[in-house]
């Protein structure tokens, strides 16, 4: 993962695949700078269609509230 601005690096140090929910966990090395944009990089085979199935836009809120 890949700062797009400073070009600074943070590694993943783990992932996981949920296959109840269908979704990747990624944990890193490092924390994220907040309001900053990064780059992920990763390898992905399959078909994006309905129902929605593979890889697609998401979001979630976290325990402040806040909708990521």
């Amino acid at each position: 993962m890949k700062n797009k601005d400073s070009g600074e690096v943070v590694n993943v140090s783990e992932h996981n695949f949920d296959s109840e929910r269908e979704f990747l966990e990624i944990s890193l090395d490092g924390e994220l700078e907040k309001g900053a944009r990064y780059t992920v990089k990763l390898d992905f085979e399959a078909s994006l269609d309905y129902p929605l199935r593979g890889f697609f836009a998401s979001g979630y809120t976290n325990g402040d509230g806040e909708r990521t």
